[in-house]
């Protein structure tokens, strides 16, 4: 079983494709809206549903997850309590799951996902105050980063068959918009390459507080670097980064569906650019599509 979960955790962060979170949509006909964009499949190779939209259907009768699977989008759901059946989820069709915490619960849950068939995310919490610094910001993902791989160590988690979920390393508050790409890229590398396992199967990123451009802009730096400096593909986990120009064609009015599915290729082909280390100032005016080579 941990070779096939190997496969899915390489698939999902390989060929310029990532991973969209819809788990916390402000609108409930947008995950629909996301799903049943023509072409999504080109930039998208997971989503990642709540708990009841996992379980819906879309308004002509069909579930979520079986029109996900359906485009070659692997279904993901995101866990938020400590009792979640991870085996239900398995039984829904969800192939990822993901949860945002402590390292030691992070741990117990990355092993009851293995165990039930699927892949899991992981994605630390990291305190930090309004105004931290670039080097507070390093310093606290830096402890939180080995703890969690000391505790997956423990809980005899197979790495190969893991997905890392994390914020690029970048200052809270208004020292946030001083910092360079170069800056951002360095120390992200630097907290990456001291903590990070060569064996994780991939590290996706959150958008966080930065703007659709700027995360996308920084993770083509991050993947211009030498190899060796990232021997993890190093994708995206955007959900404000392609939603908010998205949410802003559409408006929640129907007529405005295919302008708001037209913006959302454009921004999920710009990040697809960028995970391939391809992405330009110029991506942003081209809407042409972009066909990036998929994993067999």
């Amino acid at each position: 079983m941990t070779d096939d979960l190997a496969g899915v955790a390489q698939l999902l962060v390989a060929g310029g494709r990532g991973i969209i979170a819809l788990d916390e949509s402000p609108h409930p006909a947008y995950p629909e809206l996301v799903i049943s964009t023509p072409g999504v499949e080109r930039y998208v190779a997971g989503a990642i549903l709540d708990d009841e939209t996992v379980r819906r259907t879309t308004s002509d009768g069909r579930r979520f997850v079986e029109v996900l699977r359906g485009r070659r989008i692997v279904p993901g759901v995101r866990v938020t309590s400590r009792t979640a059946n991870i085996a239900e989820y398995a039984a829904l069709g969800a192939g990822i799951a993901v949860m945002r915490g402590e390292p030691r619960r992070l741990a117990r849950f990355a092993a009851r996902c293995q165990r039930s068939g699927i892949v899991p995310i992981v994605e630390p919490e990291l305190r930090l105050g309004t105004a931290a610094a670039a080097e507070e910001t390093a310093r606290t993902a830096t402890r939180a980063l080995r703890e969690l791989f000391y505790e997956l160590a423990e809980a005899d988690v197979a790495l190969e068959a893991l997905i890392l979920s994390a914020e690029m390393i970048v200052p809270a508050g208004a020292a946030a918009r001083r910092a360079t790409t170069a800056e951002v890229v360095s120390a992200t590398l630097r907290v990456l390459g001291a903590t990070v396992p060569v064996a994780v199967a991939g590290v996706v990123f959150l958008t966080g507080a930065q703007q659709d451009r700027a995360a996308t802009e920084r993770l083509c730096a991050l993947n211009r670097t030498m190899p060796r400096r990232r021997p993890w593909p190093l994708t995206f986990t955007y959900d404000r980064a392609l939603q908010q120009a998205v949410l802003d064609a559409w408006r929640g009015r129907p007529e405005r569906i295919a302008e708001a599915q037209r913006v959302l290729l454009h921004r999920a082909h710009c990040s697809g650019l960028a995970a391939c280390g391809a992405y330009t100032a110029k991506s942003e005016e081209q809407l042409e599509t972009f066909a990036p080579p998929l994993a067999a």
